[in-house]
């Protein structure tokens, strides 16, 4: 027997100040499977967001996008979005399940999105979609997912889950306050990323110097000698 949202938020000791509700709840339209397509309909059209998009950059990346040749019923009816977020629907392991990514607008550029992601439109009277893009990957929310995903030789998750999906809101201006703070450690995360790639290529560089004798350390201008491996053993 399922616990009701008051007695789950209550156990879990989040804030009086918190609603606990689910994601039906908070959609602003139903959660949507994308549009069907054939091979022959990609390389032209309009940008299509897939699966494969949703395990790249956050936000989900319009330069990555692949093409697709939909018809105008088509973009109208699976159009994207500022703010929507998507859903994998299968997965080869568990762990992969319901993974999601956001996707911010960027002019007036048509995308719309596959049958193998499920789009979730959030309702912006009620929550950021910034913030219940954050909590959908809490581990709160990771374990619910997980355990309630059907596996046979893929790992499959449907609407009815999704829409029982536990969410709790704090008021609006703490749920701006939460986006805020940890897209500003993502981005303190990725500034640190490119930082150590950077110091890896620096290093890379000074080893093809070093061990080719091309440049040599301070007080050492000594002749290299060449030696067989197994005459070092």
């Amino acid at each position: 027997m399922e616990m009701a949202p008051d007695k789950v938020i209550r156990s879990k000791g989040f804030p009086n100040t918190w609603e606990a509700t689910c994601l039906s709840e908070v959609c602003k339209v139903p959660l949507q499977n994308g549009v069907f397509y054939r091979p022959d309909q990609k390389g032209f059209g309009v940008r299509m967001i897939n699966v494969s998009d949703l395990y790249g950059r956050t936000p989900i990346d319009l330069d990555c996008l692949e093409l697709f040749n939909a018809s105008e019923l088509e973009i109208d009816r699976f159009r994207v979005e500022d703010g929507d977020i998507f859903f994998t629907r299968s997965s080869l392991v568990p762990s992969g399940i319901a993974h999601c990514n956001i996707y911010h607008a960027e002019g007036s550029c048509a995308v719309v999105f596959d049958s193998h992601v499920i789009r979730l439109r959030s309702n912006n009277k009620k929550i950021l979609a910034e913030y219940l893009y954050r909590f959908l990957g809490s581990s709160m929310d990771r374990r619910y997912l997980v355990s309630h995903a059907k596996t046979a030789t893929m790992t499959t998750i449907d609407q009815g889950v999704l829409n029982k999906c536990p969410v709790w809101l704090p008021p609006s201006r703490e749920q701006e306050a939460i986006a805020e703070a940890l897209s500003d450690s993502d981005a303190l995360i990725e500034s640190l990323t490119q930082l150590a790639a950077k110091k890896r290529h620096i290093k890379q560089g000074a080893m093809q110097e070093l061990l080719t004798g091309r440049k040599r350390l301070p007080g050492f201008n000594e002749n290299w000698e060449a030696k067989r491996l197994d005459e070092l053993g």
